[in-house]
């Protein structure tokens, strides 16, 4: 029996080796395709959050700057560039028509809006606790996405729950000036310390959107989504 010729023996052999290759790393390829996809769903349902939320966020700050008489030209053009990506949702026109009006004063007469704004006894606009609870969800799952979004995800969490501290604080002080015994001076010292709890909430929210922002400007539009829950979700 003649030996077997070198071109023969690769016949034989390729198809072994390769299959033995295939068994061997067609499962890393499996579970790498079904990671990805895990990923992108992942990261679809997050961004579909921040969307939703950003928006409630927006509304807030409107409402405490309108209710404490904390509007300049600045914070008021802040809010009409963010506002302009949810044209069409329930609460834009009621928010940006008056926005727009302010706009179109000078600085002392925004002063003056600010001053004449009055807020009704005990009303908490804007003051409320915020939660993300599909991006909490999925904290141990975020290992698919970009490094770089990991961090900035989560950096939003930590984010909203330092603001959610500022909420208990304030309805305790709220509470405190309901004291028929209290006296002048603790009253007043109440009153300041609730507008700072006010400015630093209002502030964080802020700080939030504008990280939401970035997000969407460095990983893609979150566009309008289909589902959005916009009409039931915004601040009252």
């Amino acid at each position: 029996m003649e030996p077997l010729s070198w071109n023969a023996v690769l016949k034989i052999l390729v198809p072994v080796i390769l299959g033995g290759l295939l068994s061997w790393i067609g499962p890393s390829i499996t579970d790498k395709i079904r990671n990805s996809r895990e990923a992108e769903a992942n990261k679809k349902v997050i961004f579909k959050e921040l969307y939703e939320l950003r928006y409630q966020f927006i509304c807030a700050i409107h409402l405490i700057e309108s209710n404490k008489g904390l509007f300049t030209r600045e914070s008021l053009q802040w809010l009409k560039n963010n506002l302009t990506r949810y044209q069409g949702s329930g609460r834009y026109i009621k928010i940006i028509e008056p926005i727009e009006m302010m706009l179109k004063l000078d600085d002392p007469n925004i002063e003056l809006c600010n001053a004449a704004i009055t807020t009704k006894p005990g009303s908490t606009p804007g003051i409320k606790k915020y939660f993300f609870p599909v991006l909490e969800s999925r904290l141990s799952h975020l290992s698919g996405l970009e490094s770089e979004l990991q961090n900035e995800l989560l950096e939003i969490h930590i984010r909203m729950a330092a603001a959610n501290q500022n909420v208990d604080p304030y309805f305790e002080y709220l509470k405190l000036t309901y004291n028929e015994s209290i006296s002048e001076d603790n009253l007043l010292n109440l009153k300041s310390t609730i507008a700072e709890v006010v400015k630093i909430h209002h502030k964080s929210l802020k700080q939030i959107v504008d990280k939401i922002n970035a997000i969407e400007g460095r990983f893609g539009s979150f566009g309008a989504p289909q589902s959005s829950t916009l009409e039931e979700t915004h601040p009252a």
